[in-house]
Order: C-alpha cells, then structure tokens, then sequence
C-alpha cells in the first residue's frame, strides 16, 4: 500500500496548497471553470470521457454538491467532477471531507470501497474538485518492490494518472514549469520547480490567493569512481526558500543518465521565481557549491 501512496503522491499534496490574503489584483472571474472546461481538456489531450451509467451521482454529494461522474475508456478508472460557484464554497466542502476524515464517510465512496478495491484520490482546480479513483487487484500490489514494478502497477489500473495530473496543473491551473541546470568540477545538478498561484475575491470583498508549488531535484557525480562515495549531504536555497538532506549515495539507484534523484519538496507560500539555486554537496571530506541557472 505504501508505494500506491507513492503513486499519487502528487494528487494528495494539492489539499496541502495555501489559502491566504493578499492585497492584490482580483482574478476571480477568469478564474472560474465549468465541468465541460475539465471534459474538454482531456478531449484536447485525445481523451473522450464518457458519462457513467451504473453510479448514482446522488450516493456522493460532497459539500451537498452532486458531481457529474464519467468513465475513462479502455480502463476501470473514474472521474467525479464537482463543480462549485466560488473557490469559497469549494473550500467548504474541502473542509467538510477535512472534518469527517476522509472520503471513506460518504455514502457512495465508502461503498464503492467495499465493493472493490480502490483508490480514492481527490484534487483541485479553482472552484472545483476531481476525485480521480482506480479499482485494483492486491496480487499485484504485493508484487510492488522498485520504480520498475511501481510503473507496471500505474500501467495496468491508473494508465491515465499522469494525464490527470498533467491536465490538472497545466491546463485548470495554468501551472508554470521551469528548469535548472548548472554543474561543479565533481557534480552536475538539474532541478524542475512547478507552481500555480491565482487570486480571487471573497464573500467580504477581501482579495485572497491560493498557491502550490513543487520542486525535484537530481544531480550526477562527475568524477571516475563513484563507488567510493558511501554518503552525501546536499543543501539548497532557491526561489522557496532553504532545504538540506543527507543520503546514503551507495548502492542508490541512478536513472540512465547516471543522475540520483534527491526527491522533491513543496511550498505554499507566492512563489517569486527570480534567479535560481544554490547547491552544496558534502561526500567524503569534500565540498563543492555552484549554481542552478534556467534553462526555459
């Protein structure tokens, strides 16, 4: 269960994404999306949802909202989009499923769950929340050991996930991605920050902004003989801010560029992506810092 949590890791952050204040310029109306916005976004990317005939959209209300529930062809996979009048009245709903614990109290999720098994994965898009849900088979879960295995699984019952997650940042959120690169003598590094910040008025007027972001990072060692480097400690300071981490470089697996991914980490506060990262690698009694330009 763990590496299905790995999984849709990306799908569960966005209820971690920051409400605030802000004294800026209102956006709210361009803001706004309709569910045929999020049916014709995928009808662009060459899918073609279709209506579900065998749920009834009302066994999951969410927020007392009914959603509109379509099917993925070709897969088991399901799409239930609610659609909201305002970011405010989603926001309810958000801390509705907040207070009861999870999805698992609404009638027609905690049945479909004991029906099948099933991930139940909620995101958000402005005024709207899609719960992405795949059903499963647990001989294949226990089989789950590495990347490799972790890919298979996503190919078999989520063939569409990164769709969803693609389509979710990029077209509803209108996400801006940028990358980084940059190299030392003994270390080369990339990294890929990925954020969406918008802003909207509430029922009092007050402007308000939502924002999430994200970034991963990997570097390479450059030198003759890595098998030598048992340990590394890496620290950056970039466009949010500072972080550090210490791995255990032996023995880690590289992807078939050579680069060791460090993972990934996010922020929620308005993202000012003026210049790029700093880098300082600590292994075997040596150090080297350089920098991480864009590169787009």
């Amino acid at each position: 269960m763990d590496g299905l949590r790995y999984i849709f890791g990306l799908g569960l952050i966005f209820f971690a994404v920051m409400i605030g204040l802000q004294s800026g310029t209102n956006q709210q109306g361009k803001d706004l999306l309709k569910t045929t916005d999020v049916v014709e976004a995928f009808y662009q990317k060459g899918t073609k949802l279709t209506l579900s005939q065998d749920l009834s959209p009302s066994d999951f209300r969410v927020g007392n909202k009914m959603p509109v529930i379509y099917n993925f062809p070709g897969s088991g996979e399901k799409l239930f989009i609610y659609e909201f009048s305002d970011i405010n009245k989603r926001n309810n709903a958000l801390m509705e499923i907040g207070s009861q614990g999870s999805l698992d109290n609404t009638e027609g999720f905690k049945r479909l769950e004991e029906e099948h098994e099933c991930l139940v994965n909620p995101v958000r898009a402005k005024n709207i929340i899609l719960i992405y849900v795949i059903a499963y088979d647990s001989k294949v879960v226990s089989e789950i050991t590495d990347v490799a295995s972790l890919d298979k699984f996503a190919g078999l019952f989520a063939p569409n996930l990164e769709l969803v997650k693609k389509i979710t940042l990029e077209d509803l959120n209108h996400s801006v991605r940028i990358s980084y690169r940059g190299n030392g003598q003994s270390w080369d590094g990339k990294a890929v920050l990925e954020y969406y910040q918008f802003f909207w008025k509430d029922e009092n007027g007050i402007n308000r902004y939502e924002s999430w972001s994200s970034q991963d990072f990997w570097i390479k060692y450059l030198g003759k003989d890595s098998s030598q480097i048992r340990q590394i400690a890496c620290s950056f300071q970039g466009p949010l801010g500072n972080g550090q981490g210490v791995f255990e470089y032996s023995g880690l697996f590289l992807d078939k560029d050579g680069y060791l991914r460090l993972g990934s980490s996010g922020g929620n506060g308005v993202v000012n992506a003026v210049g790029g990262y700093t880098l300082i690698i600590d292994w075997e009694d040596k150090s080297e810092t350089f920098t991480l330009q864009k590169i787009n």
